[in-house]
């Protein structure tokens, strides 16, 4: 089976074989850009045994055989099929990452020492204020900016 991420890229596959009373299952990415970072998975007699939301949706998090992991290339499984019927179903889930579009995120950037601010204060509903801040970065573009609101300044 194809893994396929954002319903439209094929960054890996699902191999399922048995071996001797054991179901292994494997995840496998072959696009070097990406990696796991978790799995889920379900075997079950009758598909109806699938975990599911009340819509009838897989409700991965609830899949017996799951784990983390950190941007691996693979990751297997080993399901005991002893107490299943000849026949079984498979429900196989991973949450994967490009790690080539995944940013590093500088969450205290550093204004360069032309970047100014103006506020303007401005009376709302007493006693608070609201700050307007109009930012000049002549020499540097900043792409955005953001104020914690549940803050305040005292």
């Amino acid at each position: 089976m194809e893994l396929v991420a954002g319903q439209h890229y094929v960054v890996g596959t699902v191999c399922i074989r048995t071996e001797g009373t054991d179901l292994k299952v494997k995840y496998n990415i072959t696009d070097s850009d990406w990696g796991i970072t978790e799995t889920h998975l379900a075997v079950v007699g009758n598909p109806n045994d699938f975990p599911r939301t009340q819509n009838g949706n897989p409700k991965v998090g609830n899949f017996p055989y799951k784990g983390t992991h950190n941007n691996v290339s693979e990751v297997e499984h080993t399901v005991p099929i002893g107490n299943l019927p000849s026949t079984v179903y498979v429900a196989a889930h991973a949450v994967v990452e490009n790690c080539e579009l995944t940013p590093s995120v500088n969450l205290c950037p550093e204004f360069s020492a032309n970047s100014t601010l103006v506020p303007t204060w401005t009376p709302s509903d007493a006693p608070l204020y609201t700050v307007k801040g109009l930012f000049d970065f002549s020499s540097d573009p900043y792409f955005g900016f953001c104020v914690d609101n549940s803050r305040y300044i005292g």
